[in-house]
């Protein structure tokens, strides 16, 4: 589902405080090529590198994310209508946690706005 100029402007915003995380993965490689993909659609996607994100992920690992947003619920809406159509998970997170692992208190800073229900979440 590629996003048509005008819907662009509707979700992205180049200042947005909040993203869309669809990934976190071990090798830059498979971050970088999901980045592509994502961007192929018209997404501003990014790769961010973090340090130990979760509890069981140590070592140095790539979240794959999409943004910005100027509201969670545009970001919401955004994964929603686009991402989950596709067949991603994908959750809400601020843009400022982008490198924000363990040391940071857990999951980035603890602001995960949104996390799509198990339901809506296809296997990977």
């Amino acid at each position: 589902h590629q996003i048509s100029g005008a819907k662009k402007g509707e979700y992205f915003s180049e200042n947005g405080r909040f993203v869309v995380q669809v990934s976190t993965v071990k090798s830059r490689t498979l971050a970088d090529e999901v980045a592509t993909k994502l961007s192929a659609k018209g997404y501003p996607a990014y790769v961010a590198q973090v340090e130990n994100p979760t509890p069981s992920l140590y070592g140095t690992y790539y979240r794959v994310r999409i943004g910005g947003f100027t509201g969670i619920s545009r970001a919401k809406s955004f994964g929603e209508n686009s991402l989950s159509a596709d067949g991603y998970e994908y959750w809400v997170d601020n843009r400022s946690n982008d490198n924000v692992g363990l040391q940071g208190g857990g999951m980035g800073s603890g602001d995960t706005y949104y996390s799509a229900p198990a339901a809506e979440r296809p296997s990977a």
